[in-house]
């Protein structure tokens, strides 16, 4: 005996399913799947216990509406059986589509994790490196730079306690982008040999955001510039007219094949994604021999 329900769940009406055997034949078309659920629901039947509830969940083929998964209710008494079929396609549904979302949250956790060590630490890092080959260099110990290299692994540190807490420089948050580059160029000016010019218009971030990616992608630059560039010399220009900042990096080094820095590091990916993700864009004009030229543009009130 069944009621309405069953024939509106499962498309079958009771003339066409009168017994077990028919009924698993329609809702497992596949004969070698039919047997190997058959020989499964034997095996539970076997701990059935009488006059108590007992539970078996299915992925079933019904007549309209293809796979579900329902759980089956089995109560057994002295000579019959009362089944409760309680369909949990959507809550499987969701909870797939959970187990997905924090999947999908722990790799872009990890991402940035990734990219605010590589732009965070990474110049912090590459600028200490410089300070230690000079100090190689010198016959005498020379304390002005071994200060400054214990003040760049104390930013260091600083910088990874900010990344585990998610926060930005607090250079950037006290006095703004343009103190927080030259802050950092103060770092590399005496000991790198690169001549740097800085020149910016007045600034003014509403997003936190906004600021917090052009200093990491300003960085990410002359990191770049530090490792790769044999450069002589950088010139950044941070313009802002109404909402519209624009920056230009210049750099007289031996540039690079656009296409294969792309392949190969996460340098360029990290700048062009910080970028995008805030609705920016960025432009690389390089090859090798004639130096790199990027212009970053966006609106700094831009809705994200």
């Amino acid at each position: 005996m069944v009621n309405k329900e069953y024939e509106k769940y499962f498309g079958y009406s009771i003339d066409e399913t009168p017994t077990i055997e028919d009924w698993m034949i329609k809702l497992y078309p596949d004969a070698d799947e039919r047997n190997r659920v058959w020989k499964e629901i034997l095996n539970e039947v076997k701990s059935f216990e009488v006059f108590r509830e007992n539970v078996i969940e299915y992925e079933i083929t019904t007549k309209y509406n293809g796979k579900k998964n329902v759980r089956a209710h089995y109560t057994l008494t002295e000579d019959e059986v009362i089944c409760t079929l309680i369909d949990q396609t959507e809550r499987l549904k969701k909870r797939q589509e959970i187990i997905e979302s924090i999947i999908t949250t722990e790799k872009k956790e990890k991402e940035r994790i990734g990219r605010e060590l590589h732009d965070g630490l990474g110049p912090l890092l590459t600028t200490a490196k410089i300070y230690v080959h000079s100090l190689n260099d010198e016959k005498e110990v020379n304390e002005e730079y071994l200060s400054r290299l214990n003040q760049l692994l104390n930013d260091a540190l600083h910088e990874l306690r900010m990344l585990i807490n998610n926060e930005s420089p607090h250079i950037l948050k006290q006095y703004g982008l343009e103190k927080a580059i030259q802050t950092f160029l103060q770092n590399i000016n005496s000991v790198s040999g690169i001549k740097v010019h800085l020149e910016s218009s007045a600034l003014e971030f509403n997003k936190e955001i906004i600021e917090f990616t052009l200093y990491r992608a300003i960085l990410e630059l002359i990191n770049n510039t530090l490792k790769y560039s044999k450069a002589s010399q950088i010139s950044i220009s941070i313009k802002q007219i109404d909402d519209n900042v624009t920056v230009t990096y210049l750099d007289n080094g031996i540039g690079f094949d656009y296409f294969e820095g792309i392949k190969k590091g996460n340098g360029l990916n990290n700048i062009h994604n910080r970028i995008d993700n805030v609705g920016g864009k960025v432009i690389f004009e390089t090859e090798p021999g004639r130096g790199v030229k990027v212009v970053i543009q966006m609106n700094v009130n831009k809705d994200l």
